[in-house]
């Protein structure tokens, strides 16, 4: 089975045998490269895709859809499935009054955590997803999202402080791996850049941590993202980085599928 996560700067697709991942590939892409980028995913795939099926996360626009399927036609696969944020799932009640407006990452993400192979059934789970934008959401041991934040991710907000700041002159990408290391900084630019990170990791770290103290039990913390190795290994509190949770909720949907077909 192919599971594909669209976002809104990369497409990852990841393939399963039975629970287990077989390979995975990501592709960076533009307007204007989506299709090479979608066509690597499946040039990639290590599964007979006639046969198992293509399940997607998608998360990047109507327009982007549409090429998708396109592109999906093209291969003449017809057992695709696009998973959607539901009011009841998995295991998992939505909180939001209007599921729909929820992005299908976080739903699925939350579908993974929840069932986490190293959560305990008594304790709840926070789910971080650092990527453009950084969600964080809380689903309690009874399965009941408690609710959730959207704040900007680092290179969002790097980006936009340099921006908007004439006078900071450096580049708008950097890798933030280079500045895990805490404390104050004696250059402009590395004041900018520490003190984006810095915010941003002890912003979630003191959300963590009165969460923590509003659910029953303890608060399983798992990291995901393009941002997500690194922010985990500097937040204050304990947190596993996942990198296909996305993916491990797609999975866990598509085998409730097959098992309703086969009832």
């Amino acid at each position: 089975m192919l599971t594909i996560d669209v976002g809104n700067s990369r497409i990852k697709g990841v393939c399963f045998q039975g629970r287990e991942i077989v390979s995975h590939h990501v592709q960076a892409y533009s307007a204007d490269s989506f299709e090479a980028a979608l066509e690597a995913i499946l040039s990639n795939a290590e599964t007979p895709l006639e046969k198992h099926g293509v399940f997607v996360s998608h998360v990047a626009g109507e327009g982007l859809k549409k090429r998708l399927i396109s592109v999906l036609d093209g291969h003449s696969l017809k057992n695709v499935y696009f998973a959607q944020t539901q009011v009841q799932q998995s295991g998992v009640l939505n909180s939001y009054a209007r599921p729909e407006d929820m992005g299908v990452d976080r739903w699925l993400a939350m579908i993974a955590g929840f069932h986490h192979p190293l959560k305990s059934p008594q304790d709840g789970v926070c789910v971080i997803d650092c990527g453009t934008a950084i969600t964080l959401d809380v689903v309690d041991y009874q399965g009941k999202h408690s609710g959730g934040l959207i704040m900007p991710g680092f290179q969002t907000m790097y980006g936009a402080l340099i921006s908007s700041a004439r006078r900071i002159q450096m580049d708008k990408k950097m890798n933030p791996e280079t500045l895990l290391n805490t404390g104050l900084a004696s250059s402009t630019e590395l004041a900018v850049k520490k003190g984006c990170q810095q915010m941003m990791i002890e912003g979630l770290s003191g959300i963590i941590v009165r969460q923590a103290e509003d659910v029953k039990g303890a608060l399983h913390c798992l990291v995901t993202g393009g941002d997500g190795e690194w922010v985990s290994e500097s937040l204050a509190c304990h947190s596993i980085h996942e990198p296909f949770l996305v993916h491990y909720g797609l999975r866990i949907v598509a085998d409730e599928l097959s098992h309703d077909v086969t009832k």
